[in-house]
């Protein structure tokens, strides 16, 4: 195995950290306590990717291990920020509860995936299940997206903390929580900006050096997600939906999705039909569910249908190897059963963190509810 670019590996591991405030340049304004949590996950599930990479030895460069390090924290940001919303606006512990049932979340999925996809060359699921992720899509996209199913069919407020004494007045969850007002130009724009950088970033240092390829993987992360954000226009504009909330925002996380898993093997063609077919299915997904329909739910369907879908796509057109060029067609089946396991073991994953945040924030409020008996009593 070759040893990876240092260089290479720092600047690509600071760029794709541009993913977390992409994201939460699309929510409500986050406050400093949030922030702090969501940072502290990260930097949790960042460190379990280093400590698994340590001990399973999977590459002879430490700085490798870095770059998708790097990669966990800010996807495990995003969940932190989207699934603090489930715990309910009267619960004053949300913040920190959010934190504890992503980092565990991470720690217990993030990692092994990342190892799986793109831990060595070729990488465990290909030659486990013959399925294709040239750069990790299934721990980016596919993962997070089914924790944040998971965690979105769970009531609100469900752990049982007691109140605050600033929360009657606080307003309640409802069912555009997760997402965020309809975002100016300005910060759509940058927040794409953001996104395409970071999905160029990551894409490159995923290679690890820069190779023959490195040009090429450039052009389809920009365009990708190009493709993926005019998709979602016009897909919006047929539903007589022009702008919805999260904007073309999330057609660009659509399109980084769908293209990530073919990464350098996918020519003009095999690019095109996979960000096409891809994010205009997840944006119909997204748009198309009835009014009341759960935002973080629909959006975290659509996601995972575009990472299945451009896998798919990469099966059959990825230069060299696809079912267009070799006729094998068992990787269109295991490229299905590659997406279904990670989102169980994702699903999963994130129950047992729910659990964990939920038990924590019992007690926490239990020891509230003595210590103000024991305060009224005493007065």
């Amino acid at each position: 195995m070759l040893a990876s670019d240092p260089v290479l590996q720092l600047v690509a591991a600071a760029l794709v950290l541009t993913a977390a405030p992409a994201a939460v340049l699309l929510l409500r304004p986050v406050r400093r306590g949030m922030l702090v949590a969501a940072i502290a996950a990260g930097l949790a599930a960042a460190t379990s990717v280093l400590a698994l990479d340590a001990q399973l030895a999977l590459r002879e460069d430490p700085l490798a291990a870095l770059l998708d390090a790097a990669a966990a924290a800010a996807v495990t940001i995003i969940v932190t920020v989207v699934s603090a919303d489930r715990w309910g606006s009267r619960v004053p512990l949300r913040a920190p509860l959010a934190a504890v049932q992503a980092g565990i979340w991470g720690g217990l999925a993030i990692g092994p995936v990342l190892a799986a996809t793109v831990g060595t060359v070729p990488s465990f699921v290909q030659r486990a299940l013959d399925a294709v992720d040239a750069t990790g899509v299934l721990a980016l996209f596919t993962a997070p997206a089914a924790a944040l199913f998971v965690l979105a069919l769970i009531p609100a407020a469900a752990v049982s903390v007691r109140p605050g004494p600033d929360s009657a007045h606080a307003p309640q969850p409802s069912s555009t929580a997760g997402l965020p007002p309809r975002p100016s130009r300005l910060r759509s724009a940058l927040a794409i900006g953001l996104l395409a950088l970071g999905a160029a970033a990551w894409m490159v240092g995923v290679e690890r050096v820069v190779s023959d390829a490195t040009g090429r993987l450039v052009v389809n992360a920009g365009a990708g997600i190009l493709l993926g954000v005019l998709s979602w226009l016009v897909v919006a504009r047929i539903v007589g939906r022009g702008r919805p909330r999260g904007g073309a925002v999330l057609g660009a996380a659509l399109g980084w999705a769908a293209v990530g898993a073919g990464g350098a093997f996918l020519a003009p063609l095999g690019l095109v039909a996979a960000a096409v077919v891809g994010a205009s299915a997840g944006t119909a997904i997204v748009l198309r569910a009835p009014v009341g329909a759960d935002p973080v739910r629909r959006a975290a369907l659509g996601i995972i249908v575009a990472t299945a879908i451009g896998g798919l796509i990469a099966t059959i057109l990825a230069d060299g190897f696809g079912l267009a060029a070799s006729g094998a067609t068992l990787g269109l089946l295991t490229q299905v059963v590659a997406v279904v396991v990670v989102a169980l073991v994702s699903a999963l994953a994130a129950l047992v963190g729910w659990c964990a945040a939920a038990a924590a924030g019992r007690l926490v409020g239990a020891a509230r509810g003595r210590a103000a008996e024991i305060e009224a009593g005493e007065s």
